[in-house]
């Protein structure tokens, strides 16, 4: 099995095109498969009997570079098919739409709570609306600002017919969509469709707009500020990109400047700038950090770093803590 660099976020298309190759050719390149994983960003696998195979069916696939080409170990081939795809949506989380319909459109990159998720994947999300009411020249291109749907300024431009009760329940319907009493936008939709994959971190400005929704619980509430206050990062930090064409990928903090960050990315040898609020810390066996649970507060190095817990070594207290 080789490894094969592609374009960040070109990896599904890069698979397609090197098989739709292989296929054409009859498969005089003895390659037996290739497919690529959410969570190796950047990177393809394939299935062939030599390099020299393997260079051949890549060369002239713009997405690929075949000169950036290794073997698995044989002891990693194992591994590379067993990777776990990233986090699914929960009751209670924070999604980002992916705007890949005419209607949702609007709403790319916006941010949503999980109300409720079905057994079948069935989400149902809510979010701020953006909707306009009178569509004058001026506004008619723009993309509306997020904002609660108003029943009275929606009556007041288009009638009072234009808004009805959905069945006996206190949630409303206009233009075709569902929102909540608050004036929340109701969405129910199969998840891989809707939305990125993984947990999103809302700005402090996103979560503004949720403070007064009723379907969020305080325990979430309370949960994501703590992640937005540790979600801070600093110059010289190891941080993971969570969202966009670099997602997944590890890097540096090289510089600060208000809610842009530029970030070293080894592994593609480029300087990436990106929000503060698609990172999060990267820590590292060793790393000095300061911990704080409540009142209690520790400062102490990373003896261990697991999927939700760090282990600190407590030099005060001259013990470990987790």
């Amino acid at each position: 099995m080789y490894l094969i660099i592609t374009q960040v976020g070109k990896e599904e298309v890069s698979v397609f095109h090197l098989m739709q190759k292989v296929v054409s050719h009859n498969n005089s390149f003895c390659c037996l498969s290739a497919f690529a994983r959410h969570t190796v960003p950047g990177r393809i696998f394939v299935e062939a009997g030599t390099s020299q195979q393997v260079t051949e069916a890549a060369s002239g696939i713009s997405e690929l570079i075949p000169t950036k080409m290794r073997l698995v170990p044989q002891e990693k081939m194992t591994e590379v098919l067993s990777m776990t795809s990233s986090l699914r949506p929960k009751a209670q989380g924070w999604v980002r739409l992916l705007g890949n319909t005419t209607k949702l459109r609007p709403y790319k990159g916006d941010l949503a709570l999980v109300v409720d998720v079905s057994n079948t994947s069935l989400l149902q999300l809510w979010l701020v609306p953006r909707i306009r009411y009178n569509d004058d020249e001026n506004s008619s291109c723009s993309r509306p600002s997020p904002q609660l749907f108003n029943v009275q300024s929606a009556r007041l431009y288009l009638g009072d017919q234009c808004v009805r009760k959905k069945g006996k329940g206190s949630n409303l319907v206009f233009q075709k969509n569902e929102f909540t009493s608050q004036g929340y936008l109701v969405l129910s939709r199969k998840e891989l469709y809707i939305c990125e994959e993984g947990s999103a971190l809302p700005t402090p400005q996103e979560l503004d707009g949720f403070l007064e929704c009723e379907a969020l619980l305080p325990s979430t509430l309370v949960e994501t500020r703590r992640r937005i206050e540790s979600s801070k990062v600093e110059i010289n930090d190891h941080v993971k990109i969570l969202r966009g064409p670099f997602r997944g990928l590890l890097g540096k903090v090289m510089s600060l400047s208000g809610d842009e960050v530029d970030v070293h990315l080894p592994s593609q040898d480029l300087l990436a700038c990106v929000s503060v609020w698609e990172l999060a810390r990267e820590f590292r066996v060793g790393d000095r950090v300061r911990a704080r649970v409540g009142k209690d507060e520790t400062i102490g190095w990373v003896t261990m770093v697991s999927d939700s817990h760090l282990s600190l070594f407590d030099a005060a207290k001259w013990s470990e803590v987790r």
